[in-house]
Order: C-alpha cells, then sequence, then structure tokens
C-alpha cells in the first residue's frame, strides 16, 4: 500500500510482524495424526461456526480517499454469508477505536472450535526509520507531520497479538497490501494434508483440522504495489478472492489453500503463510459441510477404486470386449450417484465406461447424455477460466465418445491438461497422438506420465519405444531403455508388465 503516491490506490489488510523459530520450521511436514488427547470423540462431530469480520475504509481525514475499500468488504461479505454460511460483520470507515472495541469484543465472544477471517481493505503503511513496523491507517489517522510519533495508526503488531490471542483454534488475516513482502522473510507458505482425493467426510475432515491451532495471513503481493482499480469494479485482488470463493462454493471442502491456488495468476504474487503462535500444518477451513458423502468424494473413491482394478487386471481379461464384475459394478453405481448430484467429472466417466462397456452396458443414446452433461458443464469452466477438466474435454472426443470439437482444439486443450499434470490425461493424450501416427508427441505424453510415476504411462511408453523402434530413433530418442521403463511399471503394480517381464524370463 502506497500512502505517499506510490501507487494509485492501496487495498489495505493488515500485515504483521510474523515471528518464528527453527523448532517451528522443523514442524513443517509433520502429520496431523500425531496430535492426540486435544478432545475430541472419534465419532462425534465438532459444532464449529465461522465469524467474519469485515473492515473497509475508503474515506481519510488527511490522505486521499479511496475507491473500493467498502465495495470489496461487502463483494467478500456476501459470498462468505451466502455461500459459506459466515456470520459477517462490516466496518465501514471505522476509527482505531472502533477497531479495537470490536476485537475485543470478538475474543470473549469466540469459543475454541470457532473459524474467524478478518478482512481489511483500507490504506497502510510500513514506518522503518524509528519504529521498524507497519500500520493500518484509520479513517481518523492524522499524516506524518501531523502526527510523527504514530499515535493516531494502529500498528500491525496491536491486531496480530489480539487476534493471536483469540480461542478460537483457526484466525486467518486477509491481506490485500503494497510492499508485503517486506515481511517475506518471515512468512512461510502455506502448507497442506489435505487433498481433493482424500476419503474423509466433510466433518471428519474439519474435526481433523481443528485438532490444531493455527493462524493464517493471505496477503496480495510482496515487495510490489498493489492498485484500488476502478470504482465500482473490484480491486484485482479482492475480484480474484471473490471468483475463487464463489467457483469452490460448490464442494462440500473448501480451505484456503484451494483459494490461494486461485490467486497465484495475480500479478503482485500473492502468499499464504502464518503469523503467531500455530502448531503443525493444518489448513483454514472455509467450509467442510456435506448432509452426505460429497459428489468429489464419491467422484474420487470411484475413480482410484477403477484405476486400481485395471491396473491389476491380466492382459487376456484387457482384451474382452466388456468386462462385468461386482468391482464394476460397484464403481459404476458411486459414479451414477454422483452424476445425479450434478457433477460432470462423473458424467465423463460413466460415458467412458459405458463406451469401454466396463461395469455398464449402455446404448449410444444413454452414452450422449452423460456426455453431453460433461460437455456442456466442462465448457462452461473454460468460459470462466476454469481449466482442471480440459483434458477429459479432450477425451470425450479422442476415445471415440462424441464427436464435437476439432483437432487443432484437441491438441490445445491436451497440451495445457499435461502441462498441469492432469490426471490420467497424459495417458489419453500419448493414446490419442499415438493413434493418428504423431509419435512425437504421443512420445512427449506418455514419458511426461511415465516419470511422473503414472504405470499405465510407463508401459505404454516401453511398448512405444519396441514396437516403433526406428520411427522413436528418427525423432533423436532412446529405445534400448524399453525394459526399463517395463520394470518401472511393473514395480508399480502393472500385471500386464509383470506378465511381459515373466514371459521374458521364462524364454531366456
Amino acid at each position: 500500500m502506497c500512502l505517499f503516491n506510490l501507487c494509485t490506490k492501496i487495498i489495505f489488510v493488515q500485515l504483521f510482524l510474523l515471528y518464528f523459530t527453527p523448532s517451528i520450521f522443523s514442524q513443517t511436514y509433520r502429520s496431523i495424526d500425531v496430535i492426540n488427547g486435544l478432545g475430541f470423540e472419534d465419532n462425534k462431530e465438532v459444532k464449529s461456526n465461522a465469524y467474519a469480520l469485515l473492515i473497509g475504509t475508503d474515506q481519510y481525514q488527511d490522505f486521499d480517499d479511496l475507491k473500493n475499500p467498502i465495495y470489496d468488504t461487502e463483494g467478500v461479505a456476501e459470498v462468505l454469508k451466502e455461500d459459506y454460511e459466515f456470520e459477517v460483520e462490516i466496518l465501514k470507515n471505522p476509527s482505531k477505536t472502533m477497531i479495537l472495541n470490536k476485537l475485543r469484543a470478538y475474543k470473549d465472544k469466540l469459543k475454541k472450535y470457532d473459524r474467524f477471517i478478518l478482512y481489511i481493505a483500507g490504506h497502510g503503511t510500513y514506518e522503518h526509520r524509528y519504529f521498524n513496523e507497519g500500520f493500518l491507517v484509520t479513517s481518523r489517522t492524522r499524516n506524518e507531520i501531523k502526527d510523527p510519533n504514530y499515535e493516531s495508526y494502529l500498528p500491525f503488531y496491536t491486531v496480530k497479538q489480539l487476534t493471536d490471542n483469540f480461542r478460537s483454534r483457526q484466525v486467518m488475516l486477509v491481506v490485500d497490501v503494497c510492499f508485503g513482502g517486506a515481511f517475506n522473510d518471515k512468512i512461510t507458505k502455506g502448507r497442506s494434508v489435505y487433498t481433493k482425493n482424500n476419503h474423509l467426510s466433510a466433518p471428519q475432515f474439519l474435526q481433523n483440522q481443528l485438532k490444531e491451532r493455527n493462524r493464517f495471513v493471505l496477503s496480495s503481493s510482496r515487495l510490489n504495489p498493489v492498485a484500488d482499480g476502478m470504482k465500482g469494479k473490484h480491486s484485482p485482488f479482492a475480484q480474484k478472492f471473490i471468483h475463487s470463493l464463489k467457483i469452490n462454493a460448490e464442494d462440500s471442502i473448501v480451505t484456503a489453500n484451494d483459494l490461494s491456488s486461485e490467486l497465484k495468476t495475480l500479478s503482485s504474487r500473492p502468499i499464504l503463510g502464518h503469523f503467531g503462535s500455530y502448531i503443525g500444518s493444518s489448513d483454514f477451513v472455509f467450509k467442510a459441510k456435506s448432509e452426505k458423502i460429497s459428489s468429489e468424494i464419491l467422484v474420487g473413491a470411484a475413480i482410484k477404486e477403477y484405476v486400481d482394478y485395471l491396473k491389476e487386471l491380466p492382459e487376456f481379461r484387457l482384451r474382452q470386449k466388456k468386462l462385468l464384475s461386482p468391482e464394476l459394478n460397484q464403481i459404476v453405481i458411486q459414479l451414477q450417484e454422483a452424476s445425479q448430484m450434478g457433477n460432470a467429472e462423473a458424467s465423463f466417466w460413466l460415458s467412458l465406461l459405458g463406451k469401454r462397456k466396463h461395469g455398464i452396458e449402455l446404448s449410444e443414446s444413454e452414452i450422449n447424455v452423460y456426455a453431453d452433461d460433461a460437455i456442456t458443464k466442462f465448457t462452461s469452466e473454460l468460459e470462466n477460466g476454469i481449466d482442471i477438466h480440459i483434458g477429459y474435454l479432450a477425451a470425450i472426443q479422442t476415445e471415440h465418445i462424441k464427436k464435437f470439437t476439432t483437432k487443432s482444439k484437441i491438441q490445445d486443450w491436451y497440451t495445457t491438461a499435461t502441462n498441469k499434470n492432469l490426471f490420467m490425461c497424459n495417458l489419453f493424450a500419448g493414446d490419442y497422438s499415438k493413434s493418428i501416427g504423431n509419435f512425437k508427441y504421443a512420445y512427449k505424453f506418455y514419458e511426461q506420465g511415465a516419470e511422473q510415476g503414472n504405470s499405465f504411462c510407463q508401459f505404454e511408453l516401453a511398448n512405444l519405444k519396441y514396437n516403433n523402434k526406428t520411427s522413436i530413433n528418427d525423432l533423436g530418442y532412446e529405445t534400448d531403455d524399453y525394459k526399463l521403463w517395463l520394470q518401472k511399471a511393473s514395480d508399480n503394480g502393472l500385471q500386464r508388465a509383470k506378465e511381459i517381464l515373466f514371459r521374458s524370463t521364462v524364454n531366456k
């Protein structure tokens, strides 16, 4: 934030001095499962209320007025209330005393397992000559000439101390501030033990995260200014933050790391870290609610089971025109339930399994229903800048489920998907490239997946090297190492690879 005409506006939300010790750094990768005796009953759902205090200041006595702080806080408050069921409160153009009184009130109000977000938008500054401290500029703060001792400013340290002393296990400060990088040596990157592929229910996940005390800070920049943006358009950071909240709102579990990953494209380079006294590597939970198992968990579990099933299949079974088994039937049931809940990824996998006749026999029209649902929703995601399913969108055509786009788009989509390491997309992209005789791209896609430990890609890379030696050598790639990749596929549990290596040993 730039008070002295260093940037046109600043949306400021406090940056606090963060103190760390070597013993804290040593806990970076510690699992939450080793924390015991913290008062939870294993199967009892914990009661956790969520609160958000949003402070916006755009009118000042001695400093330039800003355009968007109050508008930003109202936008963030709306999505937190409507989509995440936070109890929200907004302070508009408050004084220093009003802010401190409100924080003291929350200290008395919050309970152990509650979650609290403090979002502040406005002016801020950092005085390095005498105080070496950051300050929040309130509506009644005087300039340096009138107040050289900074008595009318609100020190970051004061706010940090107040929020750090809250009883609640989880506190998060959202920081949109110029020159936030001045604290970079005291901010550590956020670390999460959570992945979208876990099999915890939302209540179980929340319970695990609340086993640890943590303090989080999300700042919009490092050592650079942050723009206010056009009036009525939100600041760049607030706009992206609100967008991130909205696109994740349908998930049953949403964390700070989920949201911060969406902010990385901002030129100001936002960073998620910690402040005050924190333990371990839990994540701030914006949302963890589901009346039943979420569609994301159903799909994640079903696809893992499907991939594991294919890995264990002997070669002769894979050659059969259709595969039917109790295991595949259960996978299909899970996917159908998720699809009925509106999950487009489930619709994609059902269309694929239907086309392959794996666990389900569908007519072409039934396959098209699932394919159309996936195409519609994946395309809508792309139009909104979300490309997490772009590889599956391409696979709908390349796996011969339904033709709906051009070859050039397919190539672009697969390139994007494989560069982002999206699940199984290297295999889909490699198979497609090999089918059209483009061994250069087939090699590239298979190799990317193989190096990431995908046993299917390891097998197909070995197969490509062995059966197309001349073409692959002409491209400048080695082929004599095909057995190395075959062995890796075998080591990673691929039954087909084990059988080939066994036959090779017997023949010798």
